[in-house]
């Protein structure tokens, strides 16, 4: 009786975990579908071997997430079209940089980007990746506005570079170094998972899995970065070394109005308290994989609540 009783109360707990997991199954199943509907609505092939990549990867990619949660590989790169932007890419073969170049992928993050910039404005793109904002952003502040894209993995830069010839941009100071707190060579891991790179995942930090590493020059954002005019947007996205890279921001972010910072969750509590050391309000958009913020210079004599 004693362990009819016992078996009545466990198996209900164990149904419902099998529920939860097969929820979990269904809602990647359904994100993935959905990320690559707005693949095939918002990109073109330029070429048959990209469109072949792009056939593999959603043939493949979707029954792969629902057991290995890591961002989409293309398998066979080449250059790809953004017919709503007019703007071309290329991405590289079993890398994840397609999935970078993806518009409306952060709808929230890039409609702050976009909005904040004008004509004229100077933007700070401290982890510029192969370029997707760098190139938006570079259209938008115009020939007589400038944009500094920092990116520190060698090969990336040069895929940074390709896409802005692509695109005819010459409005870009590429820097091919890591902004950081001190002048020191600091060593960046690049990722490997299932005999893809991950560029777009390149740490300071130890990664979780199997890494190739390069040695970088870290230089100082106030020594990288030399423009005698206001900085209306900085935005950082360097994988948990945000805070090394504010600290090394002390002059430039006085001449800073608005930073978006995508933060390392174990990095938050730092990167909060130099925001308000430094003088700048912020929003929070919290997301399973990291903290998204949005910030702007609160303006002098105002009291304000740092959190907006």
């Amino acid at each position: 009786m004693g362990k009819n009783v016992k078996g009545n109360c466990f198996y209900p707990k164990r149904d419902s975990m099998i529920l939860k997991q097969l929820s979990s199954l269904i809602d990647g199943l359904l994100y993935r579908l959905v990320y690559w509907l707005r693949v095939l609505k918002n990109t073109r092939p330029a070429d048959w071997r990209i469109a072949l990549g792009i056939f593999l990867s959603m043939l493949l990619d979707i029954p792969v997430y629902l057991f290995f949660r890591n961002n989409p590989l293309i398998f066979l790169g080449g250059k790809v079209f953004l017919p709503r932007a007019n703007l071309y890419f290329y991405v590289r073969s079993m890398t994840e940089d397609f999935y970078y170049v993806i518009p409306r992928r952060e709808g929230v993050i890039e409609d702050f980007i976009l909005n904040t910039l004008n004509d004229r404005d100077v933007f700070v793109d401290i982890g510029a990746n192969v370029g997707y904002y760098t190139v938006l952003a570079a259209k938008k502040v115009g020939t007589k506005g400038v944009v500094f894209a920092i990116e520190p993995v060698a090969e990336t830069a040069r895929i940074l570079k390709l896409n802005l010839r692509l695109n005819d941009i010459r409005n870009v100071i590429i820097i091919n170094k890591a902004a950081w707190h001190r002048p020191e060579k600091i060593r960046i891991h690049i990722p490997i998972f299932h005999g893809g790179r991950f560029y777009g995942l390149s740490t300071a930090l130890k990664p979780a899995t199997t890494s190739i590493d390069e040695i970088v020059e870290g230089v100082p954002l106030d020594s990288l970065v030399k423009s005698s005019r206001n900085i209306m947007l900085i935005k950082i996205d360097v994988e948990g070394a945000e805070d090394k890279v504010l600290l090394g921001a002390y002059n430039l972010l006085k001449k800073a109005s608005y930073i978006y910072i995508e933060c390392g969750k174990k990095n938050v509590a730092k990167v909060l308290r130099l925001l308000n050391e430094k003088g700048f309000s912020y929003r929070i958009i919290n997301v399973p994989h990291a903290t998204h913020l949005l910030c702007r210079r609160i303006p002098r004599g105002l009291n304000e609540n740092a959190k907006e």
